[in-house]
């Protein structure tokens, strides 16, 4: 698979592109007995709820 690249713009600095997310869910350890497509955890090894992206809550996550 080819590994993809992300360079940001000057207008969107923060906004990656679909494919760029999936590889870092699909690289993020899954959790035992949960759902591997809704649960992960991330590099730190907090558990995280992959429909909340970007909110302030303690199971969200976002793409750094």
């Amino acid at each position: 698979m080819d590994e993809l690249l992300y360079t940001p713009s000057a207008s969107e600095p923060r906004s990656f592109p679909h494919a760029v997310k999936q590889q870092c869910w699909e690289k993020a350890e899954k959790v035992p007995g949960r759902d591997p497509e809704r649960w992960r955890r991330d590099a730190l090894g907090n558990i995280v709820f992959r429909k909340l992206v970007g909110c302030p809550g303690c199971l969200c996550h976002d793409y750094d």
